[in-house]
């Protein structure tokens, strides 16, 4: 929310002083969304949490789920690395090792604001608009510039499709991994890299240039390995 246009819920503009207050609210859910359910989390706990009183809480907002969702609106699902990586050219054999840093940029800024996201995406899979629209804001400039890069590759596929494509799996391995049975993170982030790297510089020769990790042969009748179905629904 930009200060210069602030108001509380009583319309009243804010100023440096309502700015400060709400932010300390703001802080305070944060904290505690990192270790208590939402469905769990009291205004009292917030407002004791922030040294303020409940009367305060209800100037700027209406219940705890308001404060997520400003929580959720601050948001932006594009670091500087990124930002920086996707803006330019890429070299065939720079390609996949530009691809894995991207995504573990954006695993790591997953990791710094896991409460705040998965939140906003559980309310938003709950079918609140609300939320729906801060994802979607969250996400759309790392979004418009995977597709700006398909479409410049000459990739033949459809480029909104894959970047959508490229963005839910992005979105997902944080929420597989976070499982205690999945040891599988790095696997699908060095998946997920590949595909990137494979969209934006197709025929990479990066790509053929990676050696594969020796590995014991599969015999008839052993099983694939991957995520569970409980590990695909989470």
């Amino acid at each position: 929310m930009s200060s210069k246009d602030a108001q509380n819920l009583y319309g009243q503009k804010m100023g440096q002083k309502g700015a400060r207050t709400r932010a300390r609210l703001m802080q305070a859910t944060a904290a505690l969304i990192e270790k208590r359910s939402i469905r769990d989390l009291k205004v009292t706990e917030i407002t004791a949490f922030a040294g303020l009183s409940n009367a305060t809480f209800y100037i700027y907002f209406d219940d705890v789920t308001d404060v997520v969702l400003a929580l959720a609106l601050e948001v932006k699902q594009i670091t500087p690395v990124i930002e920086e990586l996707l803006a330019q050219p890429w070299a065939p054999e720079d390609a996949l090792r530009n691809a894995r840093v991207i995504v573990q940029a954006y695993m790591s800024f997953w990791d710094q604001h896991q409460a705040v996201l998965r939140l906003r995406n559980l309310a938003a899979e709950e079918g609140d608009k609300r939320f729906r629209e801060a994802r979607h804001q969250a996400t759309l400039s790392m979004f418009n510039m995977i597709c700006e890069r398909i479409e410049a590759s000459g990739f033949p596929v459809d480029s909104n499709s894959m970047a959508t494509l490229m963005m839910t799996m992005l979105e997902r391995i944080p929420a597989i991994t976070r499982l205690p049975a999945t040891r599988s993170r790095p696997k699908l982030m060095d998946a997920a890299a590949f595909l990137l790297a494979s969209l934006i510089a197709p025929g990479s020769t990066s790509l053929l240039a990676e050696p594969k990790p020796a590995g014991r042969k599969r015999k008839p009748g052993d099983r694939a390995s991957g995520p569970s179905s409980a590990e695909v629904a989470e």
